[in-house]
């Protein structure tokens, strides 16, 4: 009983502990924030954030999201439209951390990560 009371608090609680999660470039900038870019996988190209794979199912966008957010930074996660060429978009996350940097961010505080095409985008970005 102990337990289930626990937990039911738990969850209740932990939304409040949740970070920041920007699905647009933020407008304020902390210098000395932390900053994490996450780009989804193709499948999730589009208008719906809960496309599902015949094979592997729901790719909840939303939820993934909520799962990597964390009150030590800022996700940044960006809802990228059908069809996004890779390049193009790896040139906006390119200008999006250089706008962090021109604000004061430490490049040791941006961090950029992906899946799948995603991870394609996020790799052409850095080099």
């Amino acid at each position: 009983m102990l337990r289930t009371v626990f937990l039911l608090c738990a969850c209740w609680v932990m939304p409040a502990f949740a970070g920041t999660i920007n699905s647009q470039f933020p407008t304020e900038i902390d210098p000395h924030g932390h900053y994490v870019f996450y780009s989804h996988g193709f499948i999730v190209e589009g208008h719906n954030p809960k496309p599902v794979h015949k094979t592997f199912g729901i790719y909840d966008f939303v939820a993934v999201k909520e799962a990597l957010a964390d009150e030590s930074y800022h996700l940044i996660a960006y809802h990228r439209p059908k069809g996004t060429e890779p390049f193009v978009f790896a040139k906006k996350l390119v200008a999006d951390v250089e706008a962090l940097i021109t604000a004061g961010v430490a490049e040791s505080n941006i961090s950029l990560v992906g899946f799948f095409k995603g991870w394609g985008i996020v790799d052409n970005g850095s080099q």
